[in-house]
């Protein structure tokens, strides 16, 4: 009987372990607790909304023009590419620009970003709509335009536009925005995913101006999450206080130390 319950026992323990070491959780994507740069806007778990415009008659020649039709929130979009690289925490204003020697710059734009620590392999997956009032432009045979991105650790690594999607034709029909009656005349749209080994990471998302300040774009974000075992969890902030406290007992140890030494 003792072994027939031990072998009971070890059975269950298996499955157990089983169920617990395949159970990843989709993990939904809170923006609300990330850093805003510029118009950003998050409606829901799991969503956020980012544009070009400055409320400086950027689509004047749109119909309707009013800015407030293609700004999310209200807020002006960054209009230094310098200011908005340093919130986002890119490594200098260049991972904005597409091409420097042809002299195709980034101009204003938006963003948000956040840290996480990762205790195993995750997934990070969402849905990405990449919509502008602007066109696509050629300089020395190539061809550039307004984009958006996701940066990790001050590095841009993906971009999300119409040279995302190459195949994806421009919509035919308006796109309102925010329930206005405002019409941004093309959208691409996608899914991204990528596993992020262990480790901290900081991701920053963002959408830039290229080459003027006129005809606005947008970035708008659904379905955003983690997939993970366990929740990925944001670093603790230290305060002066505690770093006080830790400088004291710092101070405490040495000199305990030194006092034994002496002794």
């Amino acid at each position: 009987m003792f072994i027939q319950r031990s072998t009971l026992t070890a059975t269950i323990t298996s499955l157990l372990g089983l169920t617990l070491a395949t159970s990843a959780q989709a993990i939904s994507i809170d923006f609300n607790t990330w850093t805003p740069a510029g118009d950003v806007v998050t409606p829901a778990i799991g969503e956020a909304s980012m544009s070009t415009n400055a409320l400086d008659d950027d689509d004047f020649f749109q119909t309707p023009p009013e800015d407030n039709n293609y700004n999310f929130s209200g807020t002006s979009a960054e209009v230094d590419p310098f200011d908005l690289a340093e919130n986002l925490g890119l490594n200098g204003e260049n991972e904005l620009h597409p091409d420097l020697d042809k002299f195709v710059f980034a101009t204003d734009g938006s963003g948000l970003t956040q840290q996480f620590i990762f205790a195993e392999t995750t997934e990070l997956s969402f849905n990405w709509r990449f919509l502008t009032n602007d066109e696509i432009f050629s300089v020395e045979g190539m061809e550039f335009g307004d984009y958006a991105f996701l940066a990790v650790n001050g590095m841009v690594t993906d971009t999300f536009g119409p040279f995302s999607n190459p195949s994806a034709a421009s919509s035919p029909q308006p796109i309102c925005l925010s329930g206005s009656e405002c019409q941004y005349i093309n959208e691409v749209t996608g899914n991204f995913s990528q596993n992020f080994a262990p480790g901290t990471y900081e991701l920053a998302f963002g959408v830039v101006d290229v080459d003027d300040v006129s005809d606005s774009s947008a970035l708008s974000i659904n379905n955003a999450q983690f997939n993970s075992t366990n929740a990925p969890r944001t670093p603790e902030p230290t305060s002066p206080l505690s770093l006080f406290l830790l400088g004291l007992l710092t101070v405490k140890v040495i000199a305990k130390n030194w006092a034994l030494e002496k002794s």
